[in-house]
């Protein structure tokens, strides 16, 4: 008979159990699809691309990824866990006068609860049947988004089903399940008979603030994040700056002051038009809102928190996943790049650089016997720092005027160079152009967009530069070589010197801050193959007593693996906690929206018995939950524009990135909020139309 109630109840309150279904389904559909990335790899052909990435490291680029989103996961389950808890009170709440009803017909209090508890797993066992099943689907769509990252082939497609994580899905939802129930069991059982018949009748009093008050909080609020702003964009993303905490700070204060205040801001400034505020039910949905957003305003402060580290990660994610392309042959021309670093700790001493000349090259084909067997051409390369030279101090020395796009991070950087005879040696290993100029004059080289005003100015000054006792006019010449392979192209204003500044800086016993070997290997040879031969002959020499002058290795196979690896994880990792950070604010808003409909029944009903018409009402109920979605995304909208604006010129615009990444998490957003405003606007309406009754609501 209990099983028999429990299930009928079910159907009858599909509308009270709607966002906590939908809540459900979401949490198990991304928790699976996550959690299922590792069984992905078995979709890829184990055979070496055109591209030359080999998909039978896939399994070990998914298993590495399958490892950090199992241990984010844990976390995950536990924010699942409490909303999942605080999105079930609002359905126990809503049917406090019915259980209250079963302990007046004569049920016992066990008997409510065990009523309770079936209704409970019986949801949730749909949940999770539905979330499975919407996991499964969202977990090939994002097999074959990591095909297209990684440009691996599908072989034989087959639908994946991850026994794995299914059974983590089932036991973390389970548990998640069986607490619910306990804490619905426990908190009916402690409800007296009396509570629970007033549920309907109980509400709060309609509170608004001083309007004073509000104009002044109101206006501190926008002046305190106005400085944030001003401190983050002057100082940059720095995580560890004093700055940057401090502008952190500023920004969750301004935030809470902002919701404390804007509500009955906003009610002052209408009520001052009477054509406005005095017209059809705007009066009631202005103070319907303004109630809200009162009584609430610290929850509204976390969404919107919440929000902004969601819209933040998925766009920054989303950018620096762009950073990274398959294509190498800009950013990896040569085939192997061999670099020490002269200064580190675990790197050749001032010393040993000095004994033998600095000649990175002859040390190579002298330690490595199979370097006549496999290297075709080779060309030695040493960055040098320009001592006492910043940047920003070359652009002020220079006049160079401000719209070189040289940002506060970069200005900081000591001055790059190298000599015009090595530059030439590697410009002729990838074919680029060489350059010719006098022994008193500079090249400039520099393949990052960011700085290319700066480096177009830089190359044509006319005024000269002082390095190590000479004076060096511009040539005029700018060059774009990549001078080493790396994950992307950053000659970064590289200055090219006559190669007597080199000499000059060596007898005055400097270092240079990179010693770099750039070698083309002979045709037919692997390049992850060879390097790696290498890099092993290279080990043993050190080991032997050689010292110098191998630091680590780098070839275009090795990094297009690595990058294109790592632009999987970045995405998944963003998408993952972007998209529970969504689904868990935006539950929030909708339980609590719908738990002051609720409280405003009795308001609805004084309406309705007044005249007003089931459109009018629907209209402002629609209206007082647009402006409370949209208040907490506004303002996390100007945060995170804010935020990745900062970081977006600070550094990710040093490789292309573009801006609009944020229109992306910006769509991902209105996305889940539009499906969560349907759903509570729904379960709304059907709230008054019960509660008021299909009588007055003609």
């Amino acid at each position: 008979m209990l099983v028999k109630l429990a299930l009928r109840n079910v159907r009858r309150s599909a509308r009270e159990y709607a966002i906590y279904f939908v809540t459900l389904v979401l949490g198990v559909a991304v928790f699976y699809a996550f959690n299922a990335v590792g069984d992905s790899s078995a979709l890829f052909e184990a055979k070496e691309t055109g591209e030359g990435v080999l998909t039978s490291g896939g399994p070990d680029v998914f298993g590495h990824i399958s490892r950090l989103i199992s241990m984010l996961s844990v976390a995950v389950a536990v924010v699942l866990g409490l909303l999942v808890l605080y999105a079930n009170r609002f359905v126990v709440r809503a049917r406090k006068h019915e259980f209250g009803t079963y302990l007046l017909l004569g049920m016992t209090a066990p008997q409510v609860c065990a009523v309770v508890l079936m209704e409970t797993l019986s949801v949730g066992a749909i949940s999770l049947a539905c979330g499975l099943a919407l996991g499964i689907g969202v977990s090939q769509g994002l097999s074959f988004a990591a095909a297209a990252l990684l440009k691996m082939s599908v072989a034989n497609y087959q639908i994946i089903f991850s026994a794995g994580s299914a059974a983590a899905t089932l036991a973390t939802f389970a548990a998640i399940f069986l607490v619910t129930a306990a804490f619905d069991a426990l908190q009916i059982g402690r409800c007296r008979i009396i509570t629970l018949l007033n549920s309907r009748s109980t509400g709060e009093r309609m509170a608004l603030r001083r309007p004073v008050f509000c104009v002044v909080g109101f206006a501190l609020a926008i002046a305190i994040l106005a400085l944030a702003y001003c401190t983050l964009a002057a100082f940059g993303m720095n995580f560890m700056s004093d700055e940057f905490l401090r502008g952190t700070a500023l920004m969750l204060v301004g935030t809470l002051l902002l919701f404390w205040s804007g509500s009955g801001f906003v009610v002052l400034v209408l009520s001052r038009s009477d054509s406005v505020y005095l017209r059809g039910l705007r009066m009631f949905t202005v103070r319907q809102v303004a109630h809200k957003a009162n009584t609430a305003f610290v929850s509204l402060w976390a969404v919107c928190v919440l929000l902004f580290i969601a819209i933040t990660t998925f766009a920054c994610g989303s950018g620096l996943a762009s950073l990274y392309s398959d294509d190498m042959s800009e950013s990896a021309p040569y085939d192997a790049s061999f670099i020490g670093y002269a200064t580190s700790e675990d790197s050749p001493s001032r010393e040993a650089y000095q004994e033998n000349d600095g000649d990175s090259l002859a040390w190579m084909e002298e330690n490595c016997p199979s370097w006549s067997e496999l290297v075709k051409t080779a060309a030695q390369i040493e960055h040098w720092n320009a001592e006492r030279m910043a940047y920003g101090e070359l652009e002020k020395a220079l006049g160079i005027s401000s719209g070189s796009n040289v940002d506060s991070s970069f200005a900081s950087n000591p001055v790059q160079f190298v000599g015009v005879s090595q530059y030439n040696g590697v410009a002729r290993l990838i074919g680029a152009q060489e350059i010719v100029m006098a022994d008193d004059e500079y090249a400039v080289c520099n393949n990052v967009d960011s700085l290319s005003a700066f480096s177009e100015a830089l190359a044509s000054s006319e005024k000269g530069i002082d390095m190590l006792g000479s004076h060096l006019k511009a040539s005029g010449t700018l060059v774009t070589a990549q001078l080493v392979d790396e994950d992307i192209a950053y000659s970064t204003a590289v200055l090219v010197v006559p190669d007597g500044i080199v000499r000059t800086a060596r007898a005055e016993g400097l270092c240079p801050s990179q010693c770099t070997v750039d070698v083309m290997y002979r045709d037919g040879l692997s390049q992850a193959v060879a390097t790696a031969q290498l890099s092993e002959e290279c080990e043993q020499a050190r080991e032997s007593g050689s010292l110098w002058p191998y630091s680590f290795a780098l070839d275009p196979e090795t990094i297009r693996s690595d990058t294109l690896a790592l632009k999987l994880a970045i995405t998944y990792l963003g998408l993952y906690i972007s998209f529970v950070f969504l689904v868990t604010t935006t539950a929030v808003l909708s339980v609590q929206q719908l738990s002051e409909v609720a409280e405003s029944i009795g308001r609805y009903r004084m309406l309705a018995q007044l005249g007003c018409d089931r459109r009018a009402l629907m209209a402002s109920l629609r209206s007082q939950m647009a402006a409370y979605f949209a208040a907490p995304l506004v303002v996390a909208l100007c945060h995170a524009t804010c935020a990745v604006g900062v970081m977006y010129t600070s550094a990710l615009s040093f490789a292309g990135v573009d801006p609009m990444v944020l229109a992306g998490a910006a769509g991902l957003v209105m996305g889940v909020y539009l499906l969560y405003l349907v759903c509570t606007y729904q379960v709304a309406k059907g709230a008054i139309v019960s509660g008021v009754g299909s009588r007055l609501l003609s």
